[in-house]
């Protein structure tokens, strides 16, 4: 609590103090707001009745036009003077007392004045008074005291407005605040205006820590209202079982002091106010990784006053991708900072963006000085699974980077989360997404291993985020383009680099199918939702990074307008759990190694059943309750072979789905994989039902071709049939 002291000339101003005593006149400007620490005051106004004289030599707020016999009269003329104070949001302002200042011409001017208030503004009811007041005789300056006849209390965020009428002058003589300037240049420590005495309570008080004492309490999560003041000393969140993840309004360090972020630690400034003459340093681990959130535009600090101990994989665990986080760094400081820096060959160091025309990642010299870009990803490594040690200033804004679409590797830009917080990914891929390419609205993350497939977040990771300093791929189509990172996508959380969250959309369903032979593994995912649908959905459905599946691992092709891409995220209509889909699934395998297909991850409407169905061995095997293994008698490195079925109730014995027959289009080529019982009649329509193209399949084949290369771009129906079997197939044409 403080006391409050407001003095009003041509308009107020106070000081807060410990003892309610006068304080100075001073001179100010009668078109000045004045604000202080939680009150604020707007100049003083004249009602319509009076009026300023045309020449003044007074000093103060003085005014013709006070002509009124009486008090009512007055107020019927609106014969006032008007002041108002307010408290602001987070403060309650108590009133004792108010002294004026009143300057009279002479003895003729009003001879009695009353000063009404109200914290409604309606002056017709729930109006008080202080009662009325008379001047002496033939004094022209004088100062009264007014005190309350009860309590005058301003709510947090409410406005007091006092209104001044005199009266009972015999003739029309000058009168106001302040006093006349006869024989005096300035107004003396008696002749003060107006003077209001009182306390102005803050329900958000600073909260100051000097030397390891927080007064009058710690910050916490729900301290987003109260500055912060570290006077002296280190603080740590969450010390001495302090909250880990605390909110500020604002945030001063001063000179010497030091804000210790720990890895399962945040700090956000919600306020405008980040004035680090100290520093503060944030941690991370293998697992954790801190966060700093300033919500403000401007950030008064030294250039290395932030300090970001980013964990980073080491070159015996395979190498990591980050990015710089802060901004300003040079490669010669950097490297200074950081002689964990995994050392190569020829003088160069394991730290380097990637390099679109070789598809390799460079190699910077020990001797090189370039900027470090915090938008862009580098791959790098430790020497001993330890953080690297990156200082400058927090990217504060919106940030955007071009991409190209260039070189060897045309599609793909290693760019990095440059914030000192994680963002979401979802939002991250719905910003950007009209810019990247149509089968890869996606962001590629590497776990450390790509031989299991990298980690591939789309918009159905609705909960993931990226880590701060994290690196990953996009992939751009012909033309390239720009993305944008914005600060609206920035969390505060406490997970892995790439580590996946389950799905928040309760209208969702997802599975993941992983194989594993000896201890290598690979997995695929499959997503049911409201968005999707068999074809290609931008956003929801991701190839696997760059497009083709490596020699060990499993995959899918689209069930609809299928372009030959190895998908590593199919998405389909939440309705599909319904129409027992079967779906192409591909599994790359050599020749005598030994694979186990499994249901890794299941979280699908309870009573779903998984069918696996291997058209070669002619097995269909329920992944929902055990595994399939089988033995390759060849290499497998073509799609065909194998088809996965999702269904919420027993699997029917649809012929369709027993023999396995399955469409796709690749470059205007319809290729038909099954096992095909009998010669087969094959006709393709087009959308007024004539007859395009015919052909006869052979009997007992597995993959068979249909050439529509001279056909235009758009919809036909391809129907195939047999004795024993039929299927009929929509197809698109690009």
């Amino acid at each position: 609590m403080a006391k409050l002291y407001i003095l009003l000339l041509t308009l107020f101003t106070w000081q807060l103090g410990t003892a309610q005593s006068d304080v100075a006149a001073i001179r100010i400007p009668a078109n000045t707001t004045v604000t202080a620490v939680g009150v604020s005051a707007i100049p003083l106004v004249r009602g319509s009745g009076i009026s300023k004289p045309s020449t003044q030599t007074n000093i103060g707020f003085i005014s013709n036009g006070f002509d009124s016999a009486t008090l009512n009269e007055a107020i019927t003329n609106n014969d006032y003077i008007e002041w108002q104070v307010s408290a602001n949001s987070n403060t309650t302002v108590d009133i004792d007392r108010v002294n004026l200042s009143i300057s009279r011409q002479n003895k003729n001017a009003s001879t009695k004045f009353t000063v009404r208030y109200t914290t409604t503004n309606n002056w017709s009811i729930g109006v008080n008074s202080f009662g009325e007041k008379t001047h002496g005789g033939t004094t022209v300056n004088e100062i009264f005291e007014l005190v309350a006849p009860t309590a005058i209390t301003l709510s947090a965020g409410t406005t007091l407005t006092f209104r001044l009428y005199a009266y009972g002058g015999s003739t029309n003589q000058r009168y106001g605040i302040g006093q006349l300037a006869e024989g005096s240049s300035a107004l003396t420590s008696d002749r003060i205006g107006i003077l209001m005495k009182g306390t102005v309570t803050s329900e958000f008080p600073t909260l100051s820590y000097t030397n390891g004492v927080w007064s009058p309490s710690a910050p916490s999560s729900i301290t987003a209202n109260n500055p912060v003041s570290i006077n002296s000393g280190t603080y740590t969140i969450g010390a001495n079982n302090g909250a880990l993840d605390i909110v500020v309004k604002e945030l001063r360090t001063a000179s010497g002091t030091k804000v210790v972020i720990p890895a399962n630690g945040s700090l956000t400034i919600a306020g405008t106010v980040f004035i680090n003459n100290g520093s503060v340093e944030l941690n991370s681990t293998s697992t954790n990784y801190s966060s700093l959130i300033y919500k403000g535009a401007i950030y008064e600090g030294g250039v290395n006053s932030v300090v970001y101990k980013r964990h980073v994989n080491s070159y015996a665990n395979n190498n990591d991708l980050i990015s710089p986080i802060l901004e300003g760094q040079n490669f010669e400081l950097f490297r200074a900072n950081n002689t964990n820096i995994q050392p190569l060959a020829n003088s160069t160091l394991l730290f380097g963006p990637f390099n679109k025309d070789t598809g390799k990642y460079e190699t910077w010299s020990t001797t090189g000085n370039t900027v470090l870009d915090p938008v862009t990803g580098y791959r790098a490594a430790s020497t001993d699974n330890a953080p690297f040690i990156f200082v400058g200033k927090p990217v504060l804004g919106d940030i955007t980077k071009d991409l190209r679409h260039s070189s060897a590797y045309a599609r793909w830009n290693l760019v990095g989360n440059p914030y000192t917080a994680y963002i979401n990914a979802k939002e991250f891929l719905e910003l950007n997404g009209a810019v990247l390419s149509d089968s890869e609205v996606a962001i590629y993350g590497y776990d450390g291993n790509a031989s299991d497939g990298w980690v591939t977040w789309n918009l159905n990771n609705v909960t993931n985020n990226v880590a701060p300093g994290q690196g990953f791929f996009i992939s751009v189509p012909t033309g390239g383009g720009q993305i944008k990172f914005t600060t609206s996508m920035r969390r505060i959380a406490n997970t892995d680099d790439f580590i996946q969250n389950k799905n928040a959309n309760t209208n969702s369903a997802h599975a993941a199918i992983q194989i594993s032979s000896d201890s290598r593994m690979f997995t695929t995912e499959f997503y049911f939702n409201d968005h999707s649908t068999k074809s290609l959905d931008r956003g929801y459905d991701a190839a696997i990074y760059n497009r083709k599946a490596p020699n060990f691992a499993i995959f899918s092709h689209l069930v609809e307008n299928n372009a030959g891409l190895d998908m590593a995220i199919q998405s389909l209509a939440y309705a599909d759990l319904d129409s027992e889909v079967s779906i192409p699934l591909g599994i790359n395998a050599t020749k005598g190694q030994q694979v186990t297909v499994s249901l890794h991850k299941n979280e699908l409407p309870e009573g779903t059943e998984v069918y696996l169905e291997d058209n070669v061995a002619n097995i269909f095997t329920p992944l929902h309750s055990a595994d399939y293994t089988f033995s390759a008698q060849t290499n497998i490195t073509t799609i065909g072979r194998f088809f996965l079925t999702f269904k919420r109730t027993t699997l029917s014995v649809d012929p369709e789905i027993k023999s396995g027959l399955h469409l796709y289009v690749s470059d205007k080529i319809v290729v038909v994989k099954g096992i095909l019982e009998d010669a087969t009649l094959a006709n393709v329509y087009d959308i007024q039902g004539r007859v395009v193209k015919t052909v006869h399949l052979k009997g007992q084949t597995n993959s068979n071709d249909i050439n529509l290369s001279q056909a235009d771009a758009g919809m036909y129906i391809v129907k195939l049939s047999n004795r024993t079997q039929e299927k009929t197939q929509k197809i698109i044409l690009r």
